[in-house]
């Protein structure tokens, strides 16, 4: 469609550059022959233009095709290292990742070990009602679970005592009444569960159903009974008051005298294992009896200070007496007493006689361990691995491992009857005062000063500090015979149950390595009893555990992002990752039901060695494989440059006639006539050549002296 010069300039700039594209549209705009001439001339320009357009087309696709074999053949080269370069950073970014996972799985771990650590043998305090009492004199029943305990008056404003029962085995204690309001002062229980009690009027109580009620006695004493005590294996029960030593031989339902005593306060009776010797400790005397309470002998004691404690060696004569201001012995069963003075100085001031009778080691009260060879006539300080002041010493019931502790936390053991000495790590620089050998004979605890304990269950091996969770020291304690606890006792009407069962509960916590394992870990904590989450290590595991938890799910979906990449760059072939995979299919499948030996794996590898190679390309296959795709691609490209250039060409030719129409338009004389025809043959079809990349000036030049030689 042709336009006026008129409607050009009403276009738009853009419509209008798509018109002037037109060389037909221009040549309107010119003066053109009239009649015929000018409508060819238009024709011609009209089909010069469609074929330049043609020719740019051509260009176009030439150029595109040009640009797209570069980036086929450049992609054959970059494309796998693009992709094996990401998969190294996936790669790169899952190790780290999985690093930080493991690093933090590890740290669960050893917070899991340290939670465990701190729970073992953990205390459970429970606090008495009222704050002047304390607590003493357990007793465990038959049954394992039933334990009983005195609960006295330790001040002016408590004048009544009373019994405390657990019946799941110290977990939790209840005040039994006492609606008679007895002040109770001594306690125990006999093999048939039956209670025995004294109180301060000097009666004693016996009871049948655990202390739900009790029943009066019939005994000859008639004032301040101060001593209940057992005898080891028979029924015997000795009672002693400020008048006379009473026995029962029918569980306390009878009590005969055996013996009156006045104007003497006893404070303790020993009975040895044979039952037949009693030793009752007064102020300044010691009464013995020699056939199990039937007659009786009062020595007088040689210091003036009452008797604090008396070992009598298996022969029962020689005793070692310790009292508040100094240690003595006997040899004569009581009757005389010499006082032990050491060349070096100081005392003994605890001692245990090994299983010989013959040999006792002791606590100095200046010179660390003391030993002596001779029922305890002549001492010497023996060297214990160990420079420090010694406190505590208990002999453990295999007759010969002895363990001694003292300043600073020092613990020393020998498992030889004292020939050698190990010390051993208490985890504690507190001093070590009160060691205490419980029920079971292995188990040893020290009462330190302060709210702990150390604490060893195997025979002084290993131990380990323990907060008790009480408000002051502790000062009695009991282990239960299934050793599955330890009661204690503090001064103020705290009951301490140390036991494992919150170890054991951790047990049932998850132990993935996930944020949900780590939120029931921060919550299993919260459960934990008041005095344990309060403490510093505790508290601190806490905010390492959920600062974990808070880290993990963020590290977790970095993990995934990343691995799920790489899955995605390993699913092509060419990828390493890919090989190795393939690698370890071909092992897995090639192994399958043989026997696991060098030989069998060498084979297997070097079969898949062996097919890798008749798979591998050489040279030639790679040209065969990449050359068809070249050889099109210059197909295409000789096409369609040789499309281009023939439009370009053809657009030349008819250009190049129209404007040799318009020079003979110009002509006036009749000679024009001759002179188109003669141009028009000139200008014909089969006259041009096209097989030349001529321009279109250089055609217009041919068809010159085409017309020229024509004219002649």
């Amino acid at each position: 469609m042709s336009l006026s010069k008129e409607a050009f300039q009403e276009l738009s700039p853009r419509a209008q550059k798509r018109a002037l594209s037109d060389q037909a549209q221009a040549a309107m705009w010119r003066e053109l022959p009239d009649g015929t001439t000018g409508s060819l001339v238009l024709q011609l320009r009209d089909r010069g233009a469609k074929a330049e357009r043609r020719a740019n087309l051509f260009l176009g696709v030439l150029l595109a095709s040009i640009l797209v074999g570069f980036l086929y053949y450049a992609s054959l080269l970059l494309v796998p290292q693009y992709w094996n370069a990401q998969r190294s950073t996936y790669e790169a970014q899952v190790e780290i990742v999985n690093d930080q996972i493991k690093t933090m799985n590890n740290a669960r771990k050893v917070y899991r070990e340290t939670l465990q650590d701190i729970l073992f043998f953990a205390a459970r305090p429970v606090k008495i009602a009222g704050p002047h009492y304390s607590l003493g004199q357990l007793s465990e029943l038959n049954d394992g679970r039933t334990l009983v305990a005195l609960k006295r008056a330790s001040s002016r404003y408590a004048t009544v005592n009373s019994i405390l029962r657990s019946t799941d085995a110290g977990l939790t204690w209840q005040e039994l009444p006492n609606a008679n309001q007895v002040a109770f002062q001594e306690l125990i229980v006999l093999a048939d569960n039956t209670l025995i009690a004294i109180e301060d009027n000097g009666s004693i109580l016996r009871s049948q159903d655990v202390g739900e009620s009790w029943q009066t006695t019939q005994s000859p004493i008639v004032f301040g009974t101060n001593i209940l005590r057992k005898a080891p294996t028979s029924s015997a029960l000795f009672a002693i008051s400020n008048s006379a030593i009473v026995r029962s031989d029918d569980g306390g339902k009878s009590w005969e005298t055996l013996s009156d005593i006045s104007d003497e306060y006893f404070y303790d009776l020993v009975i040895q294992n044979d039952e037949k010797t009693l030793i009752a400790l007064g102020g300044e005397v010691v009464t013995r009896s020699d056939d199990g309470g039937d007659t009786w002998e009062t020595y007088p004691f040689t210091d003036s200070s009452p008797v604090g404690e008396i070992t009598v060696l298996p022969d029962g004569q020689n005793m070692i007496g310790i009292s508040k201001f100094g240690s003595f012995r006997t040899s004569d069963g009581g009757k005389e007493w010499q006082a032990i003075v050491l060349d070096q100085g100081g005392r003994p001031i605890e001692v245990q006689v090994l299983p010989d009778g013959i040999t006792i080691l002791a606590v100095g009260s200046t010179a660390g361990i003391l030993l002596s060879s001779d029922k305890g006539k002549n001492w010497k300080p023996i060297d214990v691995g160990t420079q420090k002041d010694m406190f505590g010493l208990k002999l453990l019931k295999d007759g010969i491992t002895v363990v001694a502790v003292g300043r600073d936390g020092v613990i020393t053991r020998t498992q030889d009857a004292g020939k050698t000495w190990q010390t051993h790590e208490s985890f504690t620089t507190q001093d070590l005062y009160d060691l205490n050998r419980l029920q079971d004979g292995t188990s040893l605890v020290t009462l330190n000063r302060g709210n702990s304990i150390t604490l060893s269950l195997d025979a002084g091996e290993t131990w380990r500090k323990v907060l008790s969770g009480a408000d002051t020291s502790l000062v009695e304690l009991y282990r239960l015979r299934d050793k599955s606890a330890v009661i204690a006792f503090d001064e103020v009407g705290t009951i301490v149950r140390f036991d494992n069962l919150l170890s054991e509960a951790l047990n049932d916590a998850p132990t993935e390595s996930t944020a949900a394992a780590d939120q029931a870990l921060i919550d299993f904590i919260d459960t934990l009893p008041g005095n344990i989450p309060a403490q510093p290590n505790i508290s601190q595991l806490r905010t390492q555990i959920l600062t974990a938890t808070t880290i993990r799910p963020q590290l977790e979906q970095d993990l995934l992002k990343a691995t799920t990449a790489l899955a995605e760059i390993n699913s092509g072939g060419f990828s390493l990752a890919q090989r190795r995979q393939d690698f370890d299919l071909f092992m897995a499948s090639c192994l399958q039901g043989s026997e696991d030996s060098a030989d069998v794996t060498k084979a297997c590898a070097d079969a898949y060695a062996a097919q890798n190679s008749t798979e591998d390309k050489s040279w030639w296959a790679t040209i065969a494989e990449t050359g068809p795709p070249a050889i099109l691609l210059l197909f295409l490209l000789a096409t369609l440059g040789g499309l281009f250039r023939y439009n370009l060409r053809l657009a030349g030719f008819h250009n190049s006639r129209a404007d040799a129409l318009e020079l003979l338009a110009s002509y006036d004389d009749k000679a024009a006539l001759d002179t188109l025809t003669a141009l028009s043959t000139a200008l014909a079809a089969d006259k041009v050549e096209f097989g030349k990349a001529n321009t279109p000036a250089d055609q217009a030049v041919e068809m010159f002296k085409a017309f020229a030689a024509r004219s002649k």
